[in-house]
């Protein structure tokens, strides 16, 4: 039951302060960002108290979330934003093509069972893979054993290396009830199903068919690979969350002009930087992408502070912490990074490291045991209907596709770097990590490819 009450005080958290910053969003992007974004609010307090050295855990758990509830409803009712437009709020409109059919009920049936047996999974096996066990997992409990953050030091692998949201979900429910099934093992199935939903509502943003929207959302639920990280205990799925959900909202708040959307998509970036500590270059990759699209189509206004303000307080307490405790050079990265400029020196370059990338990249792209459908599929929507983009009025497509195009470069980069290390070689390290690092390339190709394919379709409709 205990359970339950702070799962629900997470959700009732990150609904309020979605509420805030998006008047008009919809009740699905509303839902869908719940339970993430309260939780790793909730977390990145519970981190600073600790390191003040303030008890966070057992009923100081639920004071702090209390209070983060109370000052966010009061901040709801004092604060009076203007509404803009938002994710998803086309779709509670009367002027949107039609509404869900017979087939539309029954793909969201199919969406909702994949979720379900995502949960029933995750149950059953989680904690059980490497890195579950090793860094999320042992951490969490760790922390929750000794009530400080201090304590993923020596619990776990790697140090404080890598940030501690993960750990400080599990290492609520580990000391509310012992992590009684099925506790916080509901963790990544719910960020797979908040993911995927997710997409879905941004497609509807667009007034895309629910039908094809629908698809969009199976054609990557049921992509073998996505849905196992959502039955496992890896990070992979929450940061990629956390990625996109940036991205997406700081599009329609450039768009609209919103300083509240930006601030929002800013807290977003920095929640992403919160959960994996190269997480932050993904988050200037992505907003590059983002300044380019739009300058290229001479469209939006930027608010600097706002869109950048609460990254840069996030990132700069989470490193501050893990500099001061010595703990970044644990990282694969870090010794990676070494092993590079010390074989640039020598000058050896090692071109053939990109070979085996490409090499292994291209063998399971188009493997369905891996990947499903995904790339066939985006391959075959953006070659129909690429003659129909316009740079300058599909600006959020744009910089939805440049996204994946620049964070796919950050990724073969970070390999690439990886190949100077002995051990692991390069090709272990790939078959051990590569396909998760694509996670938030793939989910940028699929927004993309969908996006592309529907939106003329739906143009299309209307004039019919």
């Amino acid at each position: 039951m205990t359970d339950l009450f702070l799962l629900s005080g997470m959700v009732i958290l990150g609904g309020l302060i979605v509420r805030l910053f998006m008047k008009r969003a919809s009740t699905l992007l509303t839902l869908c960002m719940a339970f993430p974004v309260g939780a790793g609010v909730l977390t990145l307090a519970q981190f600073i108290l600790s390191w003040l050295g303030v008890a966070i855990f057992g009923i100081n758990a639920f004071g702090i979330l209390a209070i983060l509830i109370i000052i966010f409803f009061m901040l709801n009712v004092l604060v009076r934003i203007r509404p803009v437009e938002s994710i998803g709020e086309d779709a509670n409109q009367e002027d949107v093509v039609r509404k869900p059919r017979i087939l539309s009920w029954l793909l969201g049936g199919i969406l909702v069972g994949v979720f379900l047996l995502s949960g029933w999974l995750s149950v059953m096996r989680s904690f059980s893979t490497w890195d579950a066990m090793a860094i999320w997992g042992s951490k969490g409990y760790g922390i929750a054993f000794e009530g400080s953050v201090f304590a993923a030091k020596e619990w776990g692998a790697l140090g404080m290396a890598y940030p501690l949201n993960i750990p400080l979900q599990i290492a609520n429910f580990r000391y509310i009830s012992y992590d009684a099934l099925p506790a916080s093992k509901l963790i990544y199935p719910l960020y797979f199903a908040s993911l995927i939903l997710l997409c879905v509502s941004y497609w509807r943003s667009w007034k895309i068919r629910y039908e094809f929207t629908l698809l969009g959302g199976l054609l990557l639920a049921t992509a073998p690979f996505l849905f196992e990280q959502g039955t496992i205990g890896y990070v992979n799925l929450p940061f990629t969350f956390y990625l996109a959900a940036g991205v997406l909202i700081s599009l329609k708040g450039i768009s609209s002009g919103s300083r509240q959307q930006q601030f929002l998509g800013s807290i977003l970036f920095g929640l992403a930087s919160w959960s994996r500590a190269e997480g932050i270059l993904y988050v200037l990759t992505s907003m590059a992408a983002i300044m380019v699209s739009f300058r290229i189509a001479k469209r939006g206004a930027v608010h600097l502070i706002a869109w950048i303000l609460p990254l840069g307080i996030i990132t700069s307490l989470w490193f501050t912490f893990s500099i001061s405790y010595g703990s970044v050079g644990d990282s694969h990265l870090a010794s990676a990074a070494i092993s590079a400029m010390e074989s640039f020196r020598r000058g050896y370059f090692n071109p053939l490291g990109f070979f085996q990338i490409g090499k292994y990249f291209i063998r399971y792209a188009l493997d369905p045991g891996v990947w499903g459908l995904i790339f066939p599929v985006c391959m075959a929507l953006v070659i129909m209907r690429w003659k129909r983009f316009d740079f300058q009025s599909d600006v959020e497509l744009l910089a939805i596709g440049l996204s994946a195009v620049f964070v796919f470069v950050v990724v073969v980069t970070l390999y690439y770097i990886s190949s100077f290390r002995e051990n692991p070689t390069l090709i272990d390290f790939l078959y051990m990590a590569f396909n998760r690092s694509l996670i938030p390339f793939t989910i940028f190709l699929v927004q993309f490819s969908v996006g592309l394919a529907g939106k003329p379709v739906m143009q299309k409709s209307f004039k019919g």
